[in-house]
């Protein structure tokens, strides 16, 4: 007569195919993750870009031209709030600007196929990435 025990727990194999499962969940939990956070930063940039235009619209109606607004003149930092990216007046003519938003540290690493955003003073976005603007803008 054989002896039937109750199996009881789990087997190592067991155990391995669940610990390979979990961790190939969190691992693309984790970069679905740092994808959202960059889009998110994305946004906060290109924010940051519209608001810089609006500013120099301003100064250039109440000073005739473009010429001599900055930054500092525009009383706007030259980082987004979470510094992910540098601000910057690229261009500035008498009735033209070019604006950019250059990622910095790791959202450069994370976010190479939008690179520099960049909006002129008549609405045309662009982006340095891989990707072309209209899916970074």
């Amino acid at each position: 007569m054989k002896n039937l025990t109750a199996h009881c727990g789990f087997n190592l194999i067991e155990m391995m195919v669940v610990m390979m499962l979990v961790t190939l969940t969190s691992h693309w939990m984790l970069m679905n993750y740092q994808i959202f956070i960059a889009k998110e930063k994305r946004h906060e940039a290109e924010s940051a870009l519209f608001n810089l235009a609006a500013s120099l619209e301003a100064f250039a109606l109440s000073h005739g031209s473009y010429q001599g607004a900055s930054l500092s003149t525009l009383k706007i930092d030259s980082f987004t709030s979470r510094h992910s990216y540098h601000l910057k007046i690229t261009k500035l003519t008498n009735n033209h600007f070019i604006v950019s938003a250059n990622p910095q540290s790791q959202q450069a690493d994370i976010d190479k196929a939008c690179g520099m955003m960049s909006l002129s003073s008549e609405g045309r976005k662009s982006a340095s990435g891989t990707s072309g603007w209209q899916r970074c803008w």
